[in-house]
């Protein structure tokens, strides 16, 4: 049968194809496909499916001649097979084959795509040669390129030689070396502003370029001779249409390293080793070859360690990237500087600073200074700039910035939420500033504990903080508002409970201003703040008071009985019902003041020293400054304040006299003094009823209004009212 009769029958999805030869045995044929293609035929054959008709082959002996028993026992040897077993041995073998011929193939197809990437390659090796070549020539431009450029204008006298140069242009790195100003140099003589050029080698350049046209190379100079500090240049001068233009590159660094190089091994090893900074030495992979005591110091690692190390053994993994940067650039052009984080050998992770030169092709020198101190100044500056140094939110700036990054549609809707700590002059001037801070710190966290990282957080005045909250709703925006107001309730600062209030607003649309969103949550804030305002404070003005006759029991007997008094006195002097009430009051709250002494003079046992007198009589301002602020204590406040002013003018803190100082105020100091100087000290005994009385009236019409010692001698203590 024909290979193209086999494809035929294949393209009719005929893949087994058996047949029957003309010896009667049959023959099986199956196409070889591969990818496809029809590449080859398959055969096998010469067998039975089942037992043959033995008649048939007797009349094929018979017809071709053969011997029949011989022809019959031969065909017994034939085998007999099931056509499905022949079908699965024929698939297995056209599997294999096909098999066979696609690995032939891939194998073929491999071999070609690696002769192209053999090609590939030498190309980009062509390639990368060239570039190579061309990164050299333009490393080569750029090292003998200049830092500095000026270009100068000869001065001639009538017989044409040159006598100086006039500044026609410098810039600002030849300036920096210079110390000069570019714009101001210009027009100015060499001479005048450098008189040592006069008559140097230098100048005579200069003349001979001007003069000749003749371009000079001076490979090193000492320019620190002219600038007085040490400046190593390279320098090329070139004719410039009757102008000289001068290309100065400073070489100082190389020529510092040249020096220390060439001086003796041991002024040289002395000066390295007892140098501030660090200095070391590593190879081109960065091993460290030889450092300085410095360098130990900063790294934590001793110098045996480092010797053992690579510049890369401490930079951490993310870091790694940019200190390969570093030392790749320093391979490439020879010098490199930068600021890069190491970690040192107590884990912390610090900056150092490095400058660093090559020495030759295998050698390269650093020079290495901590900053560590440097870099976390400016990371706390940069923190402080954003930050509220008290509470550690962050502040007005932070928060104007956000303000202006929140405010787009994707954010709707925006709630902001205004508060404001009630009191804060109260007890600052009551419990000292470090309690108003402590109470400043005290409600930043409770408004924190109801934020989201989301939202923004900040105190943007004195006792002012502000709450931005993209993604809130009016509702969810009280409900926040209302949680901060209980969680702040439950903080106490010297016995006083912390007090905030609020106000807010809700932005929901794209056509209200942000602006007015804050301005509308500020006033709703003052309003609740004046409504509250008035019961806050007086209850505030009680805990003061209670807060220090908790500090000294001494001066809670004393307001009392001083209390008792004054309430005494006004009775018998008939001033009305109203007034013997404000008395008591006043004689109870008089010292209020002194909640801003410290505990210790309040308790003192000896007599106090000036200091601490001084101390002491700050307490009337202390308490006039507690209770104005009261609507309910206001009208006590200047009877408060006066209650230490002598009749002659010499009291405190105002020095009024006579009657200047209110009635009441000179009832209080009459019942002051009193209880004083009969109440014992452990430095003095207290005076008798007598003893007091004379006291009283050695002071009356100096300390004592004369008609309030009249009335509180005769119709108090005479009658034993008290």
């Amino acid at each position: 049968m024909s290979d193209t009769v086999i494809a035929n029958r294949n393209e009719t999805n005929e893949k087994c194809h058996f047949y029957t030869c003309l010896n009667g045995l049959i023959d099986v044929q199956i196409p070889i496909v591969v990818r496809g293609e029809h590449i080859a035929n398959l055969y096998s054959g010469q067998l039975f499916f089942e037992k043959p008709d033995i008649t048939f082959f007797k009349r094929q002996a018979m017809l071709y001649g053969f011997n029949e028993t011989l022809y019959l026992a031969a065909l017994e040897k034939v085998p007999m097979v099931s056509k499905e077993k022949v079908k699965l041995v024929m698939n297995f073998l056209l599997n294999t084959i096909e098999l066979i011929i696609e690995m032939t193939s891939d194998k073929q197809e491999q071999m070609e795509l690696n002769e192209r990437i053999k090609e590939s390659e030498i190309a980009l090796l062509e390639n990368q040669y060239r570039l190579r070549k061309s990164e050299e020539r333009f490393r080569i431009v750029q090292e003998v390129s200049p830092d500095g450029f000026t270009i100068l204008h000869p001065l001639r006298d009538h017989h044409g030689e040159i006598t100086d140069f006039i500044f026609v242009y410098e810039n600002h790195a030849i300036a920096r070396i210079n110390h000069t100003d570019p714009q101001e140099i210009l027009g100015k003589s060499l001479l005048e502003l450098f008189p040592a050029h006069h008559g140097t080698m230098l100048f005579n350049v200069y003349k001979q370029v001007a003069s000749t046209g003749e371009s000079k190379v001076i490979d090193e100079i000492n320019a620190g001779e002219i600038v007085s500090e040490p400046v190593w240049l390279r320098l090329v001068v070139v004719s410039m249409g009757g102008d000289i233009a001068i290309l100065a590159q400073n070489v100082t660094k190389k020529k510092l390293v040249e020096i220390a190089l060439v001086e003796s091994e041991e002024k040289y090893s002395s000066y390295i080793e007892n140098a501030p900074d660090g200095v070391f030495v590593v190879d081109e992979k960065g091993n460290y070859l030889d450092l300085n005591q410095a360098t130990s110091r900063i790294t934590g690692y001793s110098q045996e360690e480092l010797l053992k190390m690579s510049i890369r053994d401490f930079i951490p993994d993310e870091l790694i990237e940019q200190t390969n940067c570093h030392f790749e650039k320093l391979l490439e052009t020879g010098i490199c500087s930068g600021e890069l984080q190491f970690v040192h050998k107590n884990g912390s992770l610090r900056w150092w600073s490095l400058d660093a030169v090559r020495l030759d092709e295998r050698r390269y020198l650093y020079f290495s200074r901590d900053i560590n101190d440097k870099k976390n100044a400016e990371s706390e500056m940069l923190y402080l700039s954003y930050h509220d140094h008290l509470t550690g939110l962050h502040n007005r700036r932070f928060f104007e910035q956000e303000l202006k990054r929140l405010d787009v549609t994707q954010n709707l809707p925006i709630s902001i939420i205004m508060f404001d700590v009630n009191g804060l002059k109260l007890v600052n001037d009551s419990f000292g500033h470090d309690a108003g801070d402590l109470l400043l710190k005290k409600a930043a966290e409770a408004i924190q504990k109801a934020c989201s990282k989301e939202d923004v957080v900040a105190r943007i005045g004195g006792d002012e903080f502000a709450l931005l909250l993209p993604h809130t709703s009016s509702e969810e925006c009280v409900q926040i508002a209302n949680r901060i107001k209980e969680c702040s309730s439950k903080e106490k600062v010297a016995n006083i409970e912390l007090s905030i209030s609020y106000g807010y607003d809700t932005k929901e649309t794209d056509k209200q201003s942000i602006h007015e969103i804050i301005a509308n949550a500020e006033n709703y804030m003052y309003r609740y703040k004046l409504f509250e305002r008035s019961s806050n404070r007086s209850k505030m003005t009680d805990l003061i008071m209670n807060t220090l006759f908790e500090k000294s029991s001494r001066e809670a007997a004393h307001s009392k009985r001083v209390s008792i008094l004054c309430e005494t006195i006004a009775s018998a002097m008939n001033l009305g019902q109203d007034v013997i009430n404000k008395m008591r009051i006043a004689g109870l709250i008089h010292d209020i003041g002194k909640i801003g002494v410290a505990e210790s003079i309040l308790n003192k046992p000896a007599a106090l020293t000036l200091d601490e007198r001084i101390e002491v009589e700050r307490h009337p301002e202390i308490g006039w400054r507690l209770l104005s602020s009261t609507n309910e204590y206001s009208e006590l406040a200047q009877l408060v304040l006066n209650h230490h002013e002598r009749w002659d003018g010499t009291g405190y803190p105002n020095k009024l006299k006579g009657e200047a100082i209110s009635l009441e105020a000179r009832i209080i100091a009459v019942a002051d003094a009193y209880d004083a100087v009969t109440s014992k000290r452990s430095y003095r005994e207290a005076l008798s009823k007598e003893e007091a009385i004379e006291e009283l009236q050695r002071g009356s019409g100096k300390q004592f209004d004369p008609a309030i010692i009249d009335v509180f001698i005769r119709l108090v203590l005479l009658e034993n009212r008290v």
